[in-house]
């Protein structure tokens, strides 16, 4: 067979039969009745268009480096006794199409403006370099069940996802996650649960409504894993009906997820109903370590939060939204349609957003010696306020290991977020920082990029205990010693027009300074040296850990304590919002 630069056939004209007359070059398209390989013979296709009209019947092989088969007839079926995996493969409007043997597969990209009646005999691959997906653009329809597959990094830990079948149930996972665990390897989220909401979804039979997410435990292998799901595709108009009931661990997040067989765009011009819903989505990072551990990033109005979540979502990623403020219990609606859908394949579930569109300083945090951190993201738009927006700044979902600290800004009306939109500055602003962290540690404060901040902006990381401003424009890490619990009055981050004048950073208080103990016997005197207005806690505990004597001081100052205990060895405690030192006494 003759052949040009877009197909080439590496067999005998008379290998392979073609019901119609064939062009001797193919430079962009080959238009056939029919097409069949026969056995022991093969066809390479790189590039342009094969239409058909009539029966594919793959007997030998096809490899298909690039390149799409069209399906333009009126009935038709793709068959024989060999699998074809096509690149990308379209079913033109009056088609009706049928698979009917099995092993066929898809490479990169499905559409149907006809009908396809895939019978349970296509697979929808993914791998590490592509994702195949259905282009939701096809006017037509897929029916019947098939396999879509999904490409994970690594299969550690747990992974939030969703299905993009109709009526799929958790026994698709089964292969994937072992149901039978002895702790439970799927969950469900319900928001309004006085607890965190993680509700066990282990029965193989449990639906997996499609628009939520669930929460799926993979293991410990953290080698690259795909997975897949069966069942009949969504398609078109879908909604789901959310609320926010201010419970105390869940606070108005949804679990939801993409419900098509494909990627959609987040920031689509269309296609979205977010009624009382607010504008961030949320993802969940799997730790690499601890396998039910890992930390969450945010994306709004083209802003990550840590320069990783994204607005392009990948087919059956889950993700939590929030259900807006309002008279509880609020109700929420998110609605999607095909408007949404894109015919980019990204690889993993999230990918870089490709530089940031904005004005802004990403501050990160993270225990010294560890390679896991966390970020809070202060960007600069004319129509932000200081206080909460709904459709330009993200709240912080607090990550759920101890490795990592949680850090966030604070605004006006007291809400702790990870991405923080305010207008840019004419002089100086002043934000709040927090700090959440689980473990007492050395924490070093960095930012990776300060180039991103408007010109003639300097921003600081200021230290209200060292009363010290660490230029951030200099990429250096800021590093001090902190105590687990949260940290909301000693950092925050200063924008100036003017560059501040650097002052010797001072000492960390030492337990002579801070706080004595005086007295014998059960009379004890404790003597406060903490700075003004500055809150303190004293405990005292025995050598159980029972704790016999906790009261919190306003100031410093001399204060007497009385103890009836018996004689022994006691640990007495002082907590305050910058460090906790411990002295031992004897009564």
């Amino acid at each position: 067979m003759a052949h040009g630069n877009k197909i080439k056939c590496m067999l005998p004209v008379n290998y392979i039969k073609f019901l119609c007359t064939l062009c001797l070059a193919w430079p962009l398209l080959v238009t056939a009745q029919g097409i069949r390989i026969p056995g022991s013979s093969y066809v390479i296709a790189n590039h342009g268009n094969i239409v058909t009209q009539e029966k594919w019947i793959n007997n030998g092989r096809f490899t298909a480096n690039g390149g799409t088969i069209v399906f333009a007839g009126s009935t038709q079926q793709i068959n024989g006794t060999s699998s074809t995996s096509f690149h990308k493969l379209t079913i033109s409007s009056g088609s009706n199409t049928t698979i009917a043997s099995s092993g066929h597969s898809v490479k990169q990209l499905l559409k149907s403006d006809g009908t396809l009646n895939a019978g349970n005999n296509l697979t929808l691959l993914a791998n590490a370099t592509q994702t195949a997906l259905i282009d939701g653009s096809g006017a037509g329809e897929v029916l019947g069940n098939l396999t879509m597959q999904g490409w994970l990094a690594n299969g550690f830990g747990y992974k939030y996802l969703g299905s993009p079948f109709q009526a799929a149930t958790v026994n698709e996972m089964s292969d994937d996650v072992n149901l039978s665990s002895s702790f439970a390897a799927v969950y469900k989220f319900d928001e309004n649960q006085a607890s965190n909401g993680w509700i066990t979804y282990t029965t193989a039979t449990d639906t997996l409504k499609p628009m939520r997410g669930y929460l799926f435990q993979m293991g410990t292998d953290l080698a690259a894993k795909t997975i897949d799901m069966t069942g009949v595709v969504n398609n078109g108009n879908l909604s789901l009906t959310l609320y926010n009931n201010n419970q105390a661990y869940t606070k108005g997040f949804n679990l939801v997820s993409n419900p098509y067989p494909s990627p959609v765009n987040w920031d689509a011009s269309s296609g979205w109903t977010k009624t009382n819903i607010d504008n961030t989505i949320y993802y969940f990072n799997t730790n690499s370590t601890d396998q039910y551990g890992g930390t969450y990033s945010s994306y709004i109005n083209g802003v990550s939060s840590d320069d990783t979540a994204n607005n392009i979502i990948p087919a059956m990623q889950g993700f939590f939204v929030h259900v807006s403020e309002g008279t509880i219990p609020v109700t929420g609606t998110l609605g999607v349609s095909n408007a949404t859908r894109i015919t980019s394949t990204p690889t993993v579930y999230r990918k870089l957003n490709g530089g940031d569109p904005v004005p802004l300083l990403r501050l990160w945090a993270t225990f010294t010696g560890n390679a896991r951190s966390d970020a809070t993201v202060i960007y600069f738009q004319n129509t932000a306020t200081k206080k909460f927006d709904k459709n330009l700044d993200a709240l912080k979902l607090m990550n759920n290991t101890a490795g990592v600290p949680n850090l966030y800004s604070l605004t006006a009306d007291a809400k702790k977020l990870s991405i923080n939109a305010l207008p840019e500055p004419d002089s100086s602003i002043r934000v709040p920082l927090g700090i959440h962290i689980m473990l007492g540690g050395k924490v070093s404060f960095f930012t990776t990029d300060t180039k991103a901040l408007p010109a003639g902006l300097y921003g600081y990381l200021y230290d209200a205990v060292k009363d010290y401003y660490h230029n951030l424009k200099d990429n250096s890490h800021y590093l001090c010693e902190l105590p687990a619990g949260i940290h909301e009055q000693r950092f925050s981050v200063v924008f100036s027009r003017k560059p501040i004048l650097q002052q010797p950073v001072t000492a960390e208080p030492t337990a002579t300074d801070l706080f004595r103990v005086a007295g014998a016997g059960r009379n004890l005197q404790l003597i406060l040296n903490t700075a003004p207005g500055e809150k303190s806690v004293i405990r005292i505990i025995n050598t159980a850990g029972q704790v016999l004597f906790t009261k919190t001081y306003t100031q410093g100052g001399s204060y007497p304590v009385s103890l009836l205990v018996p004689k022994g060895i006691y640990l007495v405690a002082c907590y305050t919002n910058h460090t906790v030192i411990t002295k031992k006494i004897f009564l």
